[in-house]
């Protein structure tokens, strides 16, 4: 009798457990999915537009009032001045890609790392240097940006020399001069 007993109770084999868990990591999936999808499209939307240049598609998922807070001549504070950036960029640099290598979007924030790439069109020296941005959504559509990459690489490969106001670039020599400052030490701890 103890045979049929346990015939007739419910257990829990390997196989069952392993169903069980991934349903449930599925449906928790789906769920997060659900609620950050659209953030996720627009922003693989809006990378997609560097890409391409196709500014007409940023009225679908950019705000008219966007900002954008960037560098010198690429911050803006409306829909259409992006577009003039996006357009300007892309005469400038010639082949042009943005590269995600990693995204985050949750709530009303995003954020992606990434890679831009381009060749510039007056030297045709290839750039390639990284870029952050975050991103923030309203009511849908992108509202603002903050974006960084690294223009002083950028500029020194296109053969700009970087100096400071007030410094000169000396040419390096073969040895360094002598130290003639005195060492103050003690002997023990030279």
């Amino acid at each position: 009798m103890s045979r049929q007993k346990a015939a007739r109770e419910p257990t829990l084999s390997a196989p069952s457990i392993l169903c069980w868990l991934v349903l449930a990591v599925g449906t928790m999936s789906l769920c997060q999915a659900e609620t950050t999808a659209p953030g996720k499209s627009s922003l693989a939307r809006y990378i997609e537009i560097w890409n391409s240049g196709e500014i007409d598609r940023l009225d679908e998922i950019v705000a008219p009032d966007f900002t954008r807070h960037a560098g010198p001549d690429e911050s803006c504070s409306s829909l259409d001045e992006l577009k003039t950036i996006i357009v300007r960029t892309r005469v400038n640099w010639k082949r042009l890609e943005i590269t995600v290598d990693d995204s985050v979007v949750e709530d009303d924030k995003g954020a992606y790392r990434g890679e831009f790439w381009g060749v510039h069109g007056q030297t045709n020296r290839i750039i390639q240097f990284p870029i952050m941005s975050m991103i923030r959504f309203r009511d849908g559509l992108i509202s603002e940006e903050w974006i960084i990459g690294d223009n002083f690489l950028s500029l020194m490969v296109l053969g700009h020399e970087l100096v400071p106001p007030g410094f000169e670039i000396v040419p390096p020599t073969q040895d360094a001069p002598p130290d003639e400052s005195p060492d103050d030490r003690p002997e023990e701890e030279r």
